[in-house]
């Protein structure tokens, strides 16, 4: 996995989910890009994420309340 830095974005990280989940919604699939990750292990993840001040709790519980209405 390789790191993209956004100098000229002023919340490199909040565009960035954003353009991810923009992405997700469109179902976009790409050989690369497919998760084979349980959703415990997904949320596991985010939550690591969330701690660690990456994800706002409202950006957490979203998601979560996504994956887990996909179980």
């Amino acid at each position: 996995m390789g790191v993209n830095l956004f100098k000229r974005i002023g919340t490199p990280i909040k565009f960035k989910t954003a353009m991810l989940n923009a992405k997700e919604k469109l179902g976009y699939e790409g050989s690369h890009t497919k998760r084979t990750e349980s959703i415990p292990a997904q949320i596991a993840g985010l939550d690591e994420l969330r701690k660690q001040g990456i994800l706002t709790d409202e950006e957490f519980k979203a998601k979560k309340k996504e994956l887990l209405a996909k179980m």
